[in-house]
């Protein structure tokens, strides 16, 4: 196919088609043609007659059964009783039976073969296609260079279809499209698919638990060198070497990013070595690239950006629970669709990329420890520990992140929390409940109602001082609607040393245009290193909250404590029973996301009513007394 015209021709008139010519299906592979009907499945390319057996197989992948062909019977040749017998030929073992109770799979196995422990297929993509309700995969260790599309499920609970992987089983991913999914153990890494993901969750019911998601593929090169040499490919040219064990392969695209800066672009890549690059001479690429000298404004990265775990808008119901998930070249989690739990993962070392990207409703994001990450990675960008925003008219209600320990962000924005092109109120009841946040560069903007930030502890957050408070609540405009902050509470939240240090700050702000809900029972004070000051009172007005003190938390240098681990009894920021923190909050609780109980990790307190009940009523305007001062008298 043409890809410019949409001409096709044979391939015996394509005296160019060679290894590295590049192979469309479809019509210039536009989804949006009259000639597509949808995205292929399975493209299989075989040099060889086939098999019966293997044609079997190609129709059952699309749910039907070869023709039966028959040929007429030759009479049968009288023996000779003289003649010695040909020895028989061994039998093969029989293929695999769809449908079964369980496939085994290993690397040294046949896709010919039964699937059984003895007799395993080479692929789990083989074992997939046959798996039928109840089914479960069993991979054996070894590498598998496959992402795996599920399109076979289960009818329920007691009938799932289990991928569990057996020991150490590396591979890149899978697609699932199909309910009652369960993927168990895997190491999945190095995807290739540029804007792809790791893990892809079209489906319902699906529990994702106790893999890891790891390593893109990218490499940050102190100096590069550039070349242009027009129509033949343009090179670049790594000096210290690595592409290859970073993981790089041809015919993908690439992605340039340096420095500080968001000066980035895509490529095609028709080749590489240890050291070099040869870009694709396809005049549909950008010609020139956007760095041109060696040695820039800082290291150059070179990434293939694959997400980490991508959910599509229909998928419902899903667990994804004790995962890893480090050292990306994009984003961790993109969330969409509705009632999923995200619960005790570890997500670490992340390189320049937002962690969540939020959509959807009805959703739990709790437990998960994230930590160690860094903005001035392989692209230079702006990355959010949480960001929301309007996406292909997405709602995203009803969205609760709690519970989670966020640690040592270095140039993360805690989060971005806004409309974006939606009509007012497609967002609403965002809950923010009884996290830690420790060490985050910068605050949480938010620019969309009824976020409500609940029992949390800051601690050093907005290091960087951006915009004064490590909560900001503001607004933006847009063409036809503002983009409004409006109903948020902020009630029962410990706030030290967090933000500009100076009195005016370092607790909650909003823009005077801003109608915020409730105010109270909050906690502000200024850095340890001046012993815990007030904030200005004019300014941080909470009737209930407590202004300033030594909140008597067991460390805050150790905010693990010596068991290394979030959220149990010896962490650093858990205040001590005598805490001026203590029976302070909302209906008696403690202040913050610890309570003061040594034998009791969580505060939990109960906002069930806040913003509904007399005693906790959104902020009345208040009175106040503008005192004017003759310079140099005293006298006002």
């Amino acid at each position: 196919v043409d890809t410019a015209t949409g001409n096709t021709a044979n391939i015996s008139t394509l005296d160019s088609l060679e290894n590295s010519t590049p192979l469309y299906i479809g019509t210039s592979g536009k989804l949006s043609s009259s000639k597509t009907k949808g995205s292929i499945d399975d493209v299989r390319i075989y040099n060889k007659a086939l098999s019966a057996s293997e044609i079997g197989d190609l129709f059952s992948l699309g749910g039907g059964v070869a023709p039966v062909v028959t040929t007429p019977t030759t009479p049968t040749t009288p023996t000779n009783p003289t003649t010695p017998t040909t020895p028989t030929t061994p039998t093969t073992p029989s293929s695999a039976t769809a449908g079964a109770s369980s496939y085994y799979v290993s690397p040294s196995g046949l896709d010919t073969n039964a699937g059984t422990e003895s007799s395993p297929l080479k692929t789990i993509q083989k074992a997939a296609d046959l798996a039928g309700a109840g089914t479960t995969i069993y991979v054996l260790p070894g590498t598998y260079a496959e992402h795996v599309v599920v399109k076979k499920g289960g009818s329920g609970e007691s009938s799932r279809v289990t991928f569990k992987a057996q020991g150490a089983v590396s591979m890149r991913g899978f697609t699932v499209n199909s309910p009652y999914v369960t993927i168990q153990g895997f190491k999945i890494t190095q995807n290739q698919q540029m804007y792809g993901s790791h893990l892809i969750l079209n489906s319902t019911n699906t529990i994702f638990e106790n893999n890891s998601i790891q390593d893109g593929v990218y490499l940050m090169a102190p100096v590069a060198q550039f070349k242009d040499n027009g129509t033949s490919g343009d090179t670049i040219t790594v000096p210290g070497g690595g592409l290859i064990a970073a993981g790089f392969e041809g015919t993908k695209n690439l992605n340039i990013g340096h420095g500080t800066t968001q000066n980035a672009t895509r490529l095609s890549i028709a080749n590489v070595t240890d050291t070099t690059f040869t870009l694709a001479p396809d005049a549909s690429q950008p010609r020139g690239l956007s760095i041109k000298t060696e040695n820039p404004s800082g290291p150059v990265g070179f990434y293939i950006q694959v997400y980490g775990i991508s959910f599509g808008k229909d998928s419902r119901s899903v667990i994804v629970r004790n995962n890893t998930i480090r050292n990306l070249s994009s984003h961790a989690v993109n969330l969409a669709g509705n009632g999923h739990q995200i619960l005790d993962n570890t997500i670490i070392n992340m390189n320049g990329y937002d962690i969540f990207r939020l959509g959807g409703k009805d959703i739990v994001v709790k437990g998960n420890y994230i930590a160690d990450s860094k903005s001035q990675g392989i692209t230079g960008n702006h990355p959010d520990v949480m960001q929301a925003f309007f996406v292909s008219n997405e709602y995203i209600k009803n969205i609760t992140f709690e519970k989670n320990f966020v640690m040592n962000m270095a140039g993360y924005q805690l989060g971005i929390l806004e409309e974006d092109a939606a009509p007012a109120y497609v967002f609403s009841n965002y809950h923010v409940k009884n996290n830690v946040f420790i060490n985050i560069e910068s605050f949480l903007e938010v620019m969309m109602p009824e976020v409500n930030v609940y029992g949390n502890t800051f601690y050093k957050s907005n290091s960087a001082g951006l915009g004064g408070s490590p909560v900001l609540y503001t607004y933006g405009v847009q063409p036809t609607y503002d983009e409004r902050s409006d109903g948020g509470d902020v009630v029962n939240n410990a706030f030290l040393h967090s933000g500009r240090p100076d009195a005016d700050y370092g607790f909650y702000g909003f823009n005077p245009s801003i109608n915020p809900g409730v105010l109270d029972y909050n906690y502000a004070a200024g850095p340890v290193a001046s012993n815990y000051p007030a904030k200005n009172p004019l300014k941080f007005k909470d009737p209930h909250g407590v202004n300033g003190g030594n909140p008597s938390f067991r460390s805050v240098t150790d905010f693990l404590g010596p068991d290394g681990k979030p959220f149990t009894l010896d962490d650093g920021l858990k205040p001590s029973s005598s805490s001026i923190l203590c029976g302070k909050g909302v209906k008696g609780s403690d202040i913050g996301a610890y309570s003061c109980d040594p034998n009791k990790v969580f505060a939990d307190a109960d906002f069930t009513g806040v913003g509904v009940d007399s005693s906790l009523s959104p902020t009345a305007p208040i009175s106040n007394t503008l005192i004017v001062m003759k310079e140099g008298t005293g006298l006002g």
